[in-house]
């Protein structure tokens, strides 16, 4: 198992997110990688140094990403690369990371932490950790403040 299958299909998710609410599309989310992620976690505790195996899933996740964006540096629209790496940091933001930070695995911070400093030390964005409860609560906050003008 590797940490890059934690990002699924970023395409998809996001046209979920688009369609429905962030909630569904979280809990869609949720359900689809829970065994992966826990897969994952074990792998890291069994191995001889979790610290290195925390590192290594983590650099496979980022390099997931680079090698999905670089491949796109070739097309001739250079937007096309930002707009990949945009959808990546939403994805990260709004899914990979509160997933892991919701899913209490022993690991799973570790592993955030470790996708997120490997990420700003590749400067592929500004992105930070955040917390599942935090954002839905900012989206129910928000959509009662647009329809109900508060």
């Amino acid at each position: 198992m590797d940490a890059k299958e934690l990002i699924l299909n970023y395409r998809e998710l996001y046209k979920e997110f688009k369609a429905k609410t962030y909630e569904e599309a979280f809990l869609k989310y949720e359900e689809e990688v829970r065994e992966k992620l826990k897969e994952i976690d074990q792998e890291i505790q069994n191995s001889d140094d979790p610290d290195l195996a925390t590192v290594k899933q983590a650099a496979n996740f980022v390099d997931a990403v680079r090698a999905e964006t670089i491949c796109n540096e070739n097309i001739k629209f250079r937007f096309i690369r930002k707009r990949d790496l945009n959808d990546y940091r939403l994805s990260m933001v709004f899914f990979v990371f509160p997933m892991l930070e919701k899913s209490q695995l022993q690991y799973a911070m570790p592993l955030a932490e470790s996708i997120l400093r490997l990420w700003k030390e590749e400067k592929l964005g500004d992105v930070e950790i955040g917390k599942y409860e935090t954002l839905l609560k900012g989206f129910k906050r928000s959509l009662t403040e647009i329809f109900m003008g508060r």
